[in-house]
């Protein structure tokens, strides 16, 4: 099973894809941004795994930007 950081690299990488493929200057810039912050949250769940056991991190937290985002979102299966 890939760890749940993996899947937010994965997401900051579509998010990235995307950027790339708009046209509007800001919708780019929300695209790059909601890549920061699904980097941030993979580098902060990285860093949690290493300090807490793997029940305390089961639950999936998606950043706000991510959630307010008028743009398709990836479909992929999460671990529960």
């Amino acid at each position: 099973m890939q760890s749940q950081a993996k899947f937010y690299e994965y997401f900051a990488k579509d998010c990235v894809r995307a950027a790339k493929r708009t046209d509007d200057p800001k919708d780019s810039e929300m695209l790059l941004k909601m890549a920061r912050e699904w980097m941030m949250e993979a580098a902060a769940r990285e860093a949690s795994m290493q300090s807490t056991p793997p029940e305390k991190t089961r639950h999936l937290r998606r950043p706000s930007a991510y959630r307010r985002a008028k743009v398709a979102r990836p479909n992929i299966e999460v671990p529960p």
